[in-house]
């Protein structure tokens, strides 16, 4: 079942090792860590019925206890990665009503592990997330494993392109230089002097085009009248 379901996964998140790569990590622990007891805790079990495990119980529902802080690394690898399908955010899929806009690290995994609405998870999975140690319940250390940043390479594979991790994009430089000293004539601020310096003299200029252009017309209509 694990691995149908990390299968399925991995087409959607195939063009993003890093994402696959951390969004694994927590399904591989509930299944295969020897530390299981340190971070879950199971809630409802059921008797088995199959003939070679009877006697034994199923668990139905159980919690998990994360890092808050590696959720939200796991959410900020995948957060951009674009299905090679549907050309549109994974998250849009992995978060079901609330979408890739309102998508969390919280909403991501709180979707993942519910099973109303999400069918390929085998079993029931209240995430519980902590954001240290002291918030943790007796005996409990929440799992907190290290996740790649979107940006960087894996072994045997490439950093995620600029189309799915925003990281990986080149940064523009900023030509924009920083203001140096005001500009100051005469004691007040040196545009506003300029401008009202240029409005004055093309008034002036006006004026005497216009006095100019008046005379010239007085001397004009006097000869004609002689």
């Amino acid at each position: 079942a694990l691995s149908r379901s990390l299968d399925m996964m991995k087409m959607f998140l195939v063009r993003c090792p890093a994402c696959m790569r951390n969004l694994r990590i927590p399904f591989c622990y509930m299944t295969c860590s020897p530390q299981q007891t340190d971070f879950l805790v199971p809630v409802n079990h059921v008797p088995a019925t199959h003939t070679l495990k009877k006697g034994h119980k199923l668990v139905t529902d159980m919690k998990f206890y994360l890092s808050k802080d590696f959720v939200d690394k796991v959410y900020a690898s995948c957060r951009d990665v674009v299905s090679p399908s549907t050309n549109d955010r994974v998250m849009g899929l992995f978060c079901g009503d609330w979408g890739a806009a309102r998508c969390t690290g919280e909403r991501l995994f709180n979707y993942l592990g519910n099973f109303e609405v999400n069918g390929h998870t085998p079993i029931n999975i209240q995430y519980q997330y902590l954001k240290d140690l002291e918030e943790s319940p007796e005996g409990i250390i929440p799992l907190n494993q290290t996740a790649q940043p979107c940006n960087l390479e894996l072994e045997g594979s490439i950093a995620c392109s600029c189309a799915d991790c925003q990281s990986s994009c080149p940064v523009i430089p900023d030509t924009w230089d920083a203001p140096g000293k005001p500009w100051i004539m005469f004691g007040y601020d040196g545009l506003a002097v300029a401008m009202a310096l240029t409005a004055v003299l093309c008034s002036v200029s006006f004026l005497v085009i216009f006095a100019y252009c008046h005379k010239r017309n007085k001397r004009y209509t006097a000869v004609m009248v002689e």
